[in-house]
């Protein structure tokens, strides 16, 4: 991905350059709150994080945004760089929240899991050979081993994801964010 970005030559950091006609195609246009807080334009959003998840994680990232000189407002940029790093608090918010509710699921999985298979590991001694308590007692076994499978399963592969997506915001709050204007406004394609 090194070609593709490019590097800024003072920090060696890779550049995502996002060129704008104005502060306010950063955010969502019917988002009514105020600046800092607005919630930035989904688009926008999702080009950041892709670009941020090629660049090697340990590689630092700047954000350049150009900006048309005619709309050059240093309190609209100051309140940017502000909405920005609040979208990806709240991402990080987001990330912890969903970590914390994957973690209470899978102790739930994992103390029903045990109390199923330990269940129809009792229930196998004293059960009589009907052909229900069999099937009820093989019910449990296979229900617990899926509740343990659920719960291996949120942590190695769903819960993985998450904990990715999330250093990355953190990297994100890291990073710089600055505008550029005149003339090294980069070229429209």
């Amino acid at each position: 991905m090194q070609y593709v970005y490019k590097q800024n030559k003072k920090t060696g950091a890779a550049l995502v350059e996002i060129r704008l006609d104005d502060y306010d195609e950063m955010f969502r246009g019917w988002d009514a709150s105020p600046a800092a807080h607005r919630e930035m334009h989904p688009e926008l959003l999702r080009f950041m994080e892709e670009s941020g998840f090629e660049i090697d994680y340990k590689r630092p990232i700047e954000f350049c945004f150009f900006v048309e000189k005619d709309n050059l407002d240093k309190e609209k940029e100051s309140l940017s760089k502000e909405a920005i790093r609040n979208n990806f608090k709240m991402a990080v918010f987001r990330a912890d929240k969903t970590l914390n509710k994957n973690r209470r699921r899978m102790m739930a999985y994992v103390f029903f899991s045990i109390l199923f298979l330990i269940a129809s590991f009792i229930m196998t001694e004293a059960a009589s050979p009907h052909i229900l308590s069999q099937i009820f007692i093989q019910g449990l076994f296979v229900g617990g081993w899926v509740l343990l499978w659920e719960a291996f399963s949120i942590f190695f592969f769903t819960s993985h994801e998450i904990r990715q997506r999330r250093k990355r915001y953190v990297k994100f709050l890291d990073s710089d964010v600055y505008f550029k204007y005149a003339e090294d406004i980069m070229p429209s394609i």
